[in-house]
């Protein structure tokens, strides 16, 4: 299996999991957010704070890891393969020429 298909159908295993989850505690938080209830003033902001945390958890969860770790794993396969052959060689440098030692000690 490729490294992409098992990416894809592993987030089609984690996605109910973690979507579950996820809303589960925004959906709980909810009415602290939305200041129902009495002395929900106290608790408002800790309530906004979890469910703007929740759902960008959730966003980098479903979406950002998957990513990186292609490109990552990308990455590492180029690097590898590159090791492996060698490195291209670098053009060589023609050098000066160098100046005779009499000239220079003796300023000629």
């Amino acid at each position: 299996m490729r490294i992409e298909e098992a990416v894809i159908e592993a987030g089609v295993v984690r996605l109910r999991p973690i979507l579950m989850t996820s809303l589960t505690t925004m959906l709980g938080m909810l009415p602290l957010a939305l200041g129902l209830g009495q002395g929900s003033e106290l608790m408002r902001p800790l309530a906004i704070s979890v469910v703007g945390g929740m759902s960008m958890s959730m966003l980098l969860t479903l979406f950002m890891v998957p990513s990186a770790y292609l490109v990552l794993q990308h990455g590492a396969a180029a690097l590898k393969a590159w090791l492996l052959s060698g490195a291209p060689e670098r053009e060589a440098v023609p050098e000066r020429e160098a100046a005779p030692a009499s000239a220079a000690v003796t300023g000629d």
